[in-house]
């Protein structure tokens, strides 16, 4: 019930604190946010009165440079002009204002004004200053400005869309006793204005206008001049100035755009003048947006104004600190709270833990004043029989009274020591006290500890009474048991020891790590071997590697192995002394304790003598070529090969020019001498990993090797041809050559697809009698 008056103190505080927390950062942040906007009211304001500043120095700029437009010449230029419809003479008339108002053009020019228009009544455009080839077109159904100026012969000022360039501009008409004859127009460009206010302001500005606005008025061939504004799909920009708009940072600006895109679609639609503040890159701009009206009070776009300001952390970062040190005192104020509840619960909460701790204890536990006894727990009262510490006292001073004398260095009773023995214990705490109590004729012993404790504000000693009578007697029973295990251990390790030797001397065993080095070899190895166990440990496992062994054979085992699995089957090995030997060998991975492959283990089987057995049966005694037989089951396999892996195949048919005239005149002995010379050509010049050589039958011989190409599979066997010819073996009756010569026949597949063994021998001894009919030593190929 404590425990849940606690938690429930806890969660009332807890809840009350967060409570307090959440209204105070409320209140914060509603604060941070009154700041943000009064400071955001007071820049647009700001930016609004130097857009007012910039335009009102700009139209006074013009004005002063500007003089009566209704002076003689002007008048009586534009009256023709009104008088006549001659295109010859409107061109010279054109030409004479052009060249009067040349001088004044380019210096309103190089002042950023670019718009310098004449114009008759009705709207229709006579001199464009600024594009003198474009006239004649009217202006009524897009200018505003023109009409109102030349209708109430009013001097007109304000923005407005037209033809090639919009602007902000500024009507003068022209007329001769209130005649009119015309008006002209002065006009600079959002451009214009922007560059002042960034001179005089420093920050960065744009100028975006609605997309319906321009639509239908620009010229086909000047509507490229605006591109669509990041900011909002609806509006647009002029391309011109946006490339020139700080070039260096123009992707910080289209990422700004996009930013603000997102938070004032709405707001742009209301055309009042807002700010919106937004953080690019740990900087903080302020984007303030001026609306704009045309002449006729339409809505049509803004100027948007880009600043750098750091003020937003600066109201941040006040608030913050605020922030943190009003919730540091709040903390503190609940911390306190929650110390004193708790300080006050202490005590009680302390008492009742020690209590039910000390009273569920299975050891007998004892609180002693000196040698006098004041507490005991419930398990002291129920081993010795006593109600309570009081019927206790009342018979008894000290339970040191109930251990038995026992003259060992390790157990203690009441006079051993004197009186106080547990400051003995409390002094000695390195020494494993014992024990031993009888009761009811049985014997107990008891390990005694005993440690200092700070109770009711007072010093007192804590003695535990751990019961050990069952794991003394459990402990003699196993040392028992050890001796019995101890000699029965002894005697598996005698058995395995001749186990292991019997293994160590008749299996051939080594073991390799990562690279191949020897770490480890039996003794049947070693006699197999032929080397010593220090020549083997340490060096590479190639050191018993037989040289005839294909490459492939290596390349097969070592994907097995790298891959954690086991390779098995026969390789052929050498000894010391030079000499081949063959054993059927299983190779497994070894595994660290991390689970990666740290070596390998090999067991092999001696089995050389039936290697011999089986190449007794495969090779020609005479030549140690291999017969007939294996060639029936060799050239399929490698048929097989060369069609797996989609390369040629070659088989040559050779046999000796008149040999039967060799052995009549020479004698056998000396014809089975050609044979192995014979037989020494072929294993010499066709020797490789994937070539095989067969003595077929008497003086024939043959040879199959693939992934040669048609001539090179030729001059192999033609190198055969020759290397026989150049034995120089004395033959008279081989007429035309007096040496022993041969006839080959070879059959060359580029690819076996489709083509059998018999196909292959057909073909080789088809051309091998055609060699023979053509006048012997020579090669005859025939190409599948």
């Amino acid at each position: 019930m404590k425990q849940d008056g606690k938690i429930k103190t806890i969660f009332t505080i807890l809840f009350f604190y967060i409570v307090i927390e959440v209204l105070v950062g409320y209140y914060f942040l509603q604060k941070e946010s009154n700041e943000i906007a009064n400071y955001t009211s007071e820049k647009i304001e700001s930016q609004y009165q130097d857009f007012v500043n910039v335009y009102q120095n700009i139209e006074n700029s013009i004005l002063s440079k500007v003089f009566n437009f209704n002076k003689p010449e002007v008048i009586s230029i534009l009256t023709k002009a009104n008088e006549t419809e001659d295109s010859e003479e409107l061109a010279k008339l054109r030409g004479e204002l052009y060249t009067s108002f040349q001088p004044l053009f380019l210096e309103l020019n190089q002042n950023g004004i670019e718009i310098f228009h004449f114009h008759l009544p009705n709207s229709i455009s006579f001199l464009r200053m600024h594009r003198p080839d474009k006239f004649g077109d009217s202006l009524s159904n897009i200018r505003t400005s023109i009409s109102k100026s030349q209708k109430n012969l009013i001097f007109v000022q304000g923005y407005e869309g037209g033809r090639i360039k919009s602007g902000f501009r500024n009507i003068i008409p022209i007329y001769n006793k209130n005649r009119l004859l015309g008006s002209v127009e002065i006009s600079f460009s959002e451009k214009k204005l922007l560059q002042e206010l960034k001179q005089i302001t420093n920050n960065r500005y744009s100028f975006i206008l609605k997309k319906s606005y321009i639509d239908g008025k620009v010229w086909d061939e000047w509507s490229d001049i605006y591109s669509l504004s990041g900011i909002d799909k609806n509006f647009v920009t002029l391309r011109s100035y946006e490339n020139s708009f700080l070039v260096h940072n123009r992707i910080a600006y289209e990422h700004i755009n996009t930013l603000l895109s997102h938070q004032i679609e709405k707001e742009l639609l209301k055309f009042q003048r807002f700010s919106k503040y937004i953080q690019y890159e740990d900087q903080d701009i302020l984007a303030s947006f001026i609306p704009l009206k045309d002449f006729d009070g339409e809505n049509i776009g803004y100027i948007v104004g880009y600043k750098d300001d750091a003020k937003y952390e600066v109201i941040r970062a006040n608030n913050s600190l605020e922030l943190y040190i009003t919730s540091l005192i709040i903390t503190l104020f609940f911390i306190f709270i929650y110390y004193y509840i708790s300080k006050s619960q202490q005590v009680k909460v302390q008492r009742k833990y020690f209590d039910t701790i000390f009273n569920t204890q299975k050891d007998i536990v004892v609180i002693t004043e000196g040698t006098t006894l004041s507490d005991a727990n419930k398990t002291f009262f129920e081993f010795f029989g006593f109600s309570d510490i009081a019927q206790f006292k009342s018979k008894h001073d000290c339970i040191c009274e109930y251990l038995e004398k026992i003259e060992k260095d390790d157990f203690i009773y009441k006079d051993k020591y004197g009186e106080n023995w547990v400051q003995t214990i409390l002094k000695n705490p390195q020494v494993d006290w014992k024990g031993e109590i009888i009761k009811n004729s049985k014997k107990y012993t008891f390990s005694i500890e005993a440690i200092y404790l700070y109770f009711d504000e007072e010093e007192r000693s804590l003695v535990t009474f751990h019961d050990i009578t069952s794991i003394i007697k459990t402990k003699d029973e196993l040392e028992e048991k050890v001796k019995e295990r101890t000699h029965e251990l002894v005697e598996q390790k005698q058995e395995l020891e001749k186990y292991r030797n019997l293994v160590d001397e008749n299996i051939i065993i080594s073991s390799t790590d990562m690279s191949g080095i020897i770490t480890h070899v039996s003794e049947a190895f070693v006699k197999i071997s032929g080397y010593s166990r220090e020549e083997l440990l340490g060096s590479n496992h190639n050191i018993v590697r037989h040289p005839n062994n294909p490459k492939s054979l290596y390349k097969d085992m070592w994907d097995l192995l790298l891959a954690g699995k086991v390779w098995k089957g026969e390789i052929r090995n050498m000894n010391k002394s030079k000499e081949a030997y063959w054993v059927k060998a299983s190779i497994y991975p070894k595994y660290s304790s991390s689970g990666d492959i740290s070596g390998y283990t090999a067991i092999r089987q001696d089995i050389t003598d039936k290697k011999i057995v089986e190449e007794l049966s495969v090779r020609d005694p005479l030549t140690g070529l291999l017969n007939r037989r294996n060639f029936n089951s060799v050239i399929l396999e490698e048929m097989r090969k060369a069609k797996s892996r989609n390369t040629s195949f070659s088989f040559i048919v050779m046999d000796v020019d008149n040999f039967k005239k060799y052995n009549d005149n020479y004698g056998h002995q000396n014809g089975d001498a050609v044979l192995k010379s014979v037989a020494r050509v072929f294993k010499t010049e066709i020797g490789c990993e994937d070539c095989y050589t067969f003595r077929l039958g008497g003086e024939e011989f043959g040879a199959i090797y693939s992934g040669n190409s048609r001539d090179e599979s030729l001059e192999i066997a033609d190198r055969c041809r020759k290397e026989l010819e150049n034995l120089a073996i004395l033959h008279e009756h081989n007429s035309g050559f007096g040496v022993v010569t041969g006839s080959f026949g070879l059959a060359f597949a580029n690819s076996v697809d489709g083509v059998t063994d018999h196909d292959m021998y057909k073909y080789a001894d088809e051309v091998l009698y055609k060699a023979k009919n053509s006048g012997r030593n020579r090669v005859e190929i025939k190409e599948i």
